[in-house]
Parts: C-alpha cells; structure tokens; sequence
C-alpha cells in the first residue's frame, strides 16, 4: 500500500500570474481519510486577500488520479481542506494524523516544481516544536532540511501542502508550508529552514470527527492499557469509551431472560422511565431504587441507552481506586470528546474511600469538561445497610444520598395495569395476573432460583452448603468472597456440620451445582471481575440472599473465617458492627478488636462524628471499650476529628477520657478544645499540665495565653523552651519575643533556627533581619528560597524589591505572579494576577488573560484582555483585536488596533494592515503597512520591499 500524497494541479487557472502557474507544475496534497485531504492554501488560493482561487483540482497519487474540491480553509494557518469527488485509486491508504511529536527525525514526500512535478523526499530535524515566526499567535514548527541546506541544495518549491512525516510506521504531525528564501529575509539561511503547520492546530481547525479520521498519540497506547485494565467496556483504538447508542442493555450487564440468552428481548416500558429520563437531564446524577429482581438494571440501561445515545459510557471494574483513577485519566486526557456517563450498576460496590465513588470522585465528574452523567442502581436493602454501615460504605453513602448529588428514584417491584398490558404483548406465555410479582422476578425465572437453593439441601447438600456459606460470608461482611476463602468456607461449614471435610472435588462440583443456569442463562451466583489483587470473587444473586433464611445468625464458622482472613480496616469494622451492634455477639467481638488494633485505627471507622452511633448506651459501651481494648489513641484522634468539624464539645467528650488517662498529646487538645468552648480556666490548666510533661505544642498554646494576659517574661521562657525541643513555629515566636524585646542577636539566632528547619516564616523573618543588619546578600538568598520553595509571597515582594528596584520600591503583582509562575506555583500565580487584574493592574490582567489563551480558553482570556486594553496595555491592545478578529468582529478588531498604532506599536499597525487587505481596503492597507515599517516592525519591512519590487501588494510575499 502507498501512503496517498499526491501532485496538486488544475487544467484551467485563473489569469493570476506566474505564481500560480508554478504551483500547476508542483504543489502537494495528501488524503487523511478515504474522502477527504489536505494541502496548503496558498497552493489553492491567497492568503492575505482571504480569496479562494482554485475552488477544484486534481490530485495525482501513485495509483492513479482522484478529483478534488476546496471545502474550507484557514489562511492564518494557511491550511485547506480537500473533499475527494471519487474514490481514492486502488493501493492508496490515507496518511495517519498524529498530534503527538517533539525534537526528533523527519521526512517530506512532496512534488518540487523545479524538478518539473517529479516525486522527491527530503528530511532533517524537528528545531522547534512551538516556533512564531509568523504574525500573531499562529503556531508553527520549525524543520531544518539537510538536503535544502546541503552544497548541493534540493530546491524545495511546490513541497507546500505535504505531510510532516515522524516514525515508522509514519505518521503526519504537521502541513509543509514555507521555506522562506534568503531574498525574503536575510536571517534565513536559504534552504536550510522550513516552517510547518502543527497537526495540532489542524485539529483544531477541522476535528478528527469532521475528518473522519482517528488520531494515532503514542501516549496513548499507555493511556488505552491502563483504561482498558479498570474498564468493563474497552477503549477503541483512540482510547474512547463507547457511546451509549452502540451498545444494548446487555451489554450492561441486564441479566437475559429465561426465553434466550441475551438481554435483547422486549423490553416492558415501565411507568417510571420518563421521570428517569427527566431527573438525568436535569439533574445528571441518578440513582434507581428497587427490590432485587424489580428489573432496575435492565430499566436503568434501557434509559441510559436511548437518552443519552451520544455520550461515552464508562463502566469501571469494582476494585479499589478504580473509579476514580479513571477519572483521573479522563482528565489527564480525554476517554470520550463529549459527554460521558459513568454506569454503576451495584452502586455499593463503588462506595469507597480508597479510589470508588467520594466526594473527590464526585467533584471530577461535576466539573468535567464536555459533561458528566452518573447511573446507578442499588437494592433497597443494600441502600439501607449502606446508610447505617459505620465504614467508607457508610460515610459515602449518607454524605451522598442523603444530602449529595444523587437523585434517588424508587422504582416497586409490583406491575401497574398499564406494565400489566405491555407486559402481556411482550410475553404472551407468561401469567401477569399477579401484580406483586415483579417483571424481572418472573422473566429471569428468580422464583424457580429460590427453589432450587431449597431442594438442594437434600439433593446437592455440598452445593447447597457452598451457597448458603456464601449468602452467610455477605450477610457478616458485606462483601462477595475470594475463590480461596470460599473453599476455607466450605470446610469450616462442613466441620461445624459434622459432615467430612470438602476436598478439592468437591467444592468444584458445588461451584458447578451452583453456577448451572436454571430455567434461563441466570444461575444462584453471580462473579466480579477479575482483580489483579483479589483475583475473581463469587457472590449470590441478590433475590436468593434476601429471601432464603433472611433472618437467620452467621454462623461462628463464618465468623472465625472472616477474622482469620481479612485484614483491611473497613471489612473489619464492618463484622464488628455485625457481631456486636446486630447479633449481640460480645464474644466474637472482643476476637476481632486486636485485629482492628492490628489495622492501625483504633475502631475510628466505627466512632467517627457526624456518623449514626448505636443508641446512647451502645454509645458508652464504645467509649468503655475503646479505653480498655486499645488505650486513648482512638479517643483522642475522634477528638481531633470533631474539633476539625467545629464540634468542641464532642471534641471536649471525646478527648477528656485520654487526656485523663494519661495522653499527653490529648491533653494539648483538650486545652485547644476547652478553649473554643468557652472554658478558659479549664484550657488554661489542662495545657500546662501537657506543657509541664514536654509537649511543645502545648508549650507555644502556652505563651501565646501569657503573652495575652501581659505575662512577657514568662511566655518568652515557654517559647524559647519549645524552640529547643525542636518547635520551629515556637523559633519563630521566640524570635519575635526576641525583637520586641530589642535583643536582635537572639531574634536573628532563633529565625535561622526556623528557616533551617524548613518554616517559611522564619526564611523571610531571618532575611529581613539580615537586611536591616546591612547582610542584604544572605538576606536575599533567604527571600529567594522562601520564595521558589514555598510560594510565600511577602518573600518574593522583598525579593523583587531589593534585586529590581534600585529604589526599593515593592514589587508590582504581575511580577510577583510571575514569579510564582516560573518557580511552579502556578495556582498562586493565578490568584495573586486575578486579585491585582480585578484591583486594576493592566499588566496582571494581560499577563494571566495571556496563561488562559495559552491553555486554550479564549472564552476566559477574552474579559480579560479587554480589562487590559480597556486600561491602556500595549500588548493587550494588539492581541485582543487579533482575537476579536477571529471571532469576526472586524470593526472591533480595527478599532482596537487603530488605538495601538497610535500609540507606536508597530504591530498593531501591520494587523491593520492585514485586515483592511483581507477586507480588500487596499489604499487603508498600504499606509497601514507604511505606517508599521516606519515604526520598525522588521516583517511590515520586508514585506513592504517585497511589494515594491513586485507591485503587488496583494500578493503573498512567500
């Protein structure tokens, strides 16, 4: 196959001169898609009149010739889009597009008119990924050609138009479209340097969906794999989700009826599909309520699917972080260019701290760019668990259901006459007479499920055992089991039931028994995906476990399982929740709180604030048992939690316990706590104690209440005690006690203390001392350092000021945002030129309208930009009638651009220049182009010699 880039020509050309007439010998285009390509305007028309001059041409490939019409072109860019009138000749394949390149080897295959229209290549180096050589903000890349530039030189006219070609297989990053000859410009060495349209900017122009092509991004063979890993539904080749309308509800995970194995059987409309539709229109974040079987899944994906048909679907694999690292990698870089909708179907498996559906999650789907939308369901029963469940399960749940998001839509198990009737024409061989059974109870043969659990104690006791160990394991931990612990299971259960232990034979013939479809593809189990850590994990369909000996206790054979096996905090805390609060089971309670102390937290999950503890009673029982099974280290951080929620009462009742039992650091706390709450003499005792037993916080909290009531002396000797325990907050105090005190070598001793050990404060404290002391060279270090290491502000004003400024004046803001800029701190760059911008500082408001249009949001940069031309910024003036121009605001533009000439920017006059010529003023373009060469504006120079010797000045220079 031949990449398909061709010769550019046309029979009949417009009377335009001998420009023209060469590019009818030489010019290059080449096909991105089987129907479309592209060339260089120039190659088609002029780009400073904006006119189209060869609307149709014909394009010679290798195999053969093809007819093509301009469809659209941008002139800055000097860039067109091609749309082939036939096919593309047998043996020619479209040339990839990629958006992708840096510094590296390239190649041009193209069609020199010098050589007469003959194929020919040359090749060299990418210089400069991001070069303006151009006018304006239009990007270009830099190419050196070795063979352009060899003693010998290629002549590289009529290569105009042709792919920018990188790697093996080859791909296209930019359009050839001038190498601009030493009598244009004498910076230029003749030959050697060519300019290319990025392909990026191309895509801009004209998006791979309106090209119908794919862009191949080598990053994104990396992006693609680690999606593909956390993804039920894969990425395409360009590592988009698929849209909803590609997919059906099985595809979804509906489970099939007992009539075929697919879950493409008519669907019975219920009457709650159009209040599902409005809330995920409306509101996005949905949630479907039901009983198991009540056919949420399968009305769930049936609304998505014809609702939303346009939008990417993400459905991620329950495992943890998974949710979220997908996210993280959509914003990175987008996994759908609209819309997406994230599918949670058993939204409690999703409901996790460690990387599933939080408020952090939440938080990237409600501000992604191009959309978000949420789906998902939950059994009533697994909803109601979730909301009294004391771990992350517990925590998201309420802070999301109960006051989040989510929409919650409650969707009954019982038929209404009109589902009755549909029902009927979907299914005739059904009986629909009993409205309480739900439709998805029935078509999945659920009942038929149930039974067979029943029969099978006396006809597969093994298999029944093996399910009803499972249905035991979900209702003690809330989770599905590992293929490892359930084979555990089965033999704990079949030792408790004095039956022979389970072999290996055994449990596969149980796992057989149970996985076996009854009287449809739908079986007793249900299987997560397969996790790298976790491996594949079983558990019952939801219908069986809420029905089949509901009320019945775990078992002590699951109990001593699940202790023996599970490690992570959250399982934990759950079966203690379990054993104790739901069972009344002390004694196995008191098994699992050394395994909870071995997690590390200390039962927090359990007594978090703001989380529904048991009653008043449960309460205390928690209290007592904290102290005595794990000491005061759990009370005292719950202390600290209700403190950080504005809670100092809960604060005080939680850490009072501690701090009486001897905890030092709770005592400190304490005295904070007590002091929010209005105790002072209280705080004032419980933070001396803690002072007196060597907690240097508490020693700062100390001399900060001295210093108050006039105590100097006395809050000095805390300070300077804290400092030599290794407080740095406490050196900085010291050294502002030192300072009140006129004892400047101490006040310099204890801020270098500081700004060693790392304090900000303390950094510029000790600068500015050394500046008053006339040691300005280590001061300025100082400054330097608090400010590219910690972003601290008041440094780099000083900073600036003394190394700007011969008079010391402080530093404008912009310098100071740019000076966060250029040492990382960018968000702080932001808000410090947005403060001064909103304050009036032209030159803030420029500097961050300048970051926005850099990433890409004109809409943000444009307000911007116009407050600073508003207030007399030059450089302002000149970018923001560029920018109006774009948008077609002509008069705007020149209005804009008049006011800067007059005030000497020569820029700004060679934009009138171009835009009084692409609007055919040519008299008004004339001066204005005189007017900018007079100002000094180096290309209205050249150009203005080009047209003078050429008398046309409305020809394109290159």
């Amino acid at each position: 196959m031949n990449l398909a880039i061709g010769r550019l020509t046309e029979s009949r050309l417009p009377e335009t001169g001998p420009r023209h007439e060469q590019h009818d010998e030489g010019a290059t285009a080449f096909a991105v898609a089987p129907t479309a390509g592209l060339t260089a305007f120039h190659c088609v028309g002029d780009r400073h009149s904006n006119r189209l001059l060869r609307p149709e041409v014909d394009i010679t490939f290798r195999s053969g010739v093809v007819k093509a019409r301009v469809e659209d072109w941008n002139a800055d860019l000097d860039i067109a889009l091609l749309t082939f009138v036939g096919a593309l000749p047998a043996g020619e394949e479209p040339v990839p597009l990629s958006d992708e390149f840096a510094r590296s080897a390239y190649y041009v295959r193209g069609y020199p008119y010098e050589a007469g229209g003959v194929e020919a290549a040359f090749g060299g180096t990418i210089v400069d990924v991001d070069a303006r050589p151009f006018p304006g903000p239009q990007p270009a890349i830099q190419l050196h050609s070795d063979q352009a530039g060899a003693s010998h030189p290629l002549a590289l006219g009529g290569f105009s138009g042709a792919p920018v070609l990188v790697d093996d297989p080859p791909r296209a990053v930019g359009l050839i479209r001038w190498n601009p000859p030493a009598e244009v410009d004498e910076r230029f060495a003749k030959g050697a340097i060519v300019y290319a349209t990025p392909m990026t900017a191309i895509l801009r122009t004209w998006s791979a969906t309106q090209l119908g092509v794919t862009v191949l991004r080598p990053s994104l063979l990396g992006h693609k794999a680690n999606a593909d890993s956390l993804l039920r539904l894969r990425t395409d080749p360009a590592a988009h989700l698929p849209s909803a309308g590609e997919l059906n509800p099985a595809d979804l995970g509906a489970l099939p009826t007992r009539y075929t194995k697919a879950a493409t059987d008519p669907y019975v409309p219920r009457e709650a599909d159009e209040l599902i539709a409005g809330a995920l229109q409306r509101d996005r974040f949905v949630l479907l309520l039901g009983p198991a079987t009540s056919g949420k899944s399968r009305t769930a994906a049936q609304v998505l699917v014809e609702t939303l048909p346009q939008a990417g679907v993400l459905w991620p694999k329950a495992r943890p972080q998974g949710l979220r690292r997908l996210l993280e990698l959509d914003l990175a870089q987008p996994l759908y260019p609209g819309p997406i909708v994230v599918w949670l179907d058993a939204l409690e498996q999703y409901l996790s701290e460690d990387g599933g559906l939080d408020a952090e999650s939440f938080g990237l789907l409600s501000n992604r760019v191009g959309g978000a939308f949420l789906v998902a369901t939950m059994t009533l029963r697994s909803f109601e668990e979730c909301l009294h469940a004391q771990d992350d399960r517990g925590r998201i749940a309420r802070a999301l259901l109960d006051e989040g998001p989510l929409v919650e839509i409650e969707l009954p198990r019982e038929i209404t006459p009109k589902e009755r009737a549909a029902a009927m024409a979907a299914y005739p061989a059904e009986d629909w007479t009993d409205s309480a059974t739900g439709i998805a109870e029935r078509l999945i043969a659920a009942r038929e499920l149930l039974n067979r659990l029943r029969t099978g104690r006396e006809t597969e006791p093994t298999g029944w055992l093996a399910v009803r160990a499972l249905i035991d394991w979900a209702r003690a931990t809330g989770d599905w089991i590992t293929e490892p612990i359930w084979r555990l299971l089965l033999e704990e259960w079949r030792r408790e039931s004095r039956g022979a232990a389970a072999g290996a034979a055994d449990f596969d013939a149980a796992l057989a028994w149970a996985q076996t479809p009854v009287a449809s593809s739908v079986s007793l189990l249900v299987t997560s995906d397969e996790d790298v850590i976790r491996g594949r994990r079983f558990g019952v369909l939801d219908y069986v476990g809420e029905n089949y000996e509901a009320q019945t206790p775990v078992a002590d054979a699951t109990y001593r399982v699940a202790i023996s096996e599970l490690s992570r905090l959250d399982d934990l805390s759950n079966l203690l929740l379990t054993s104790v609060v739901r069972d009344g089971r002390d004694d196995i309670g008191s098994l699992i709180v050394p395994k909870i102390k071995e997690a590390g937290d200390h039962l927090l999950t359990v007594l978090r604030p703001g989380s529904p503890l048991p009653d008043l009673p449960g309460a205390l029982f928690w209290a007592e048992w904290l102290t005595r099974e794990t000491g005061a280290e759990a009370l005292r951080k719950m202390g600290r939690t209700a403190a950080s929620m504005e809670q100092p009462e809960d604060a005080v009742k939680w850490l009072r316990p501690a701090a009486e039992a001897g905890d030092i650091a709770a005592m400190t706390d304490l005295g904070v706590a007590l002091e929010q709450a209005g105790e002072t003499a209280a705080a004032q005792s419980w933070t001396l104690r803690a002072a007196e037993a060597g907690d240097t916080h508490a020693m700062l909290n100390m001399g900060a209440r001295l210093f108050a009531d006039g105590r100097q002396d006395e809050a000095r000797r805390w300070a300077e005690r804290a400092a030599r325990a290794g407080n740095t907050s406490a050196m900085l105090r010291a050294s502002w006690l030192a300072v009140q005190d006129r004892r400047t070598a101490d006040a310099v001793k204890w801020a270098r203390q500081a700004a060693e050990g790392g304090h900000a404060d303390g950094m510029f404290t000790l600068a500015s001392l050394l500046a008053e002391g006339n040691a300005s060279e280590e001061a300025v270090q100082w400054w330097r350092r608090a400010g590219a290491e910690h972003g601290h502000i008041p440094s780099i004003r000083a900073l600036l000021a003394a190394t700007r400024d011969p008079a010391g004046n402080p530093a404008a803001d912009a310098e100071v945002g740019e000076f966060l800029w250029e040492t990382g701190h960018r968000d702080q760059a932001e808000e410090v030129w947005q403060a001064a911008a909103e304050a009036g500082d032209s030159t803030s408001a420029y500097r961050l309208g300048v970051k926005r249009l850099e990433g890409g949001d004109t809409e943000e940069a444009l307000p911007l930009l116009a407050r600073a031309s508003e207030e007399g910024h030059p450089g302002a003036f000149d970018l923001y009638g560029y920018l109006l121009l774009r948008r077609g605001d002509t008069d705007g533009a020149i209005e804009h651009w008049t006011k800067a000439a007059a005030t000497g920017d020569g820029q700004a006059a060679f934009r009138l220049y171009e835009a009084y010529a692409s609007g055919g003023h040519y008299e008004r373009a004339r001066a204005s182009l005189e007017r900018a060469a007079e100002l000094g504006f180096l290309p209205a120079v050249t150009l203005l010699d080009h047209v003078d010797a050429n008398e046309d000045p409305d020809r394109d220079p290159r």
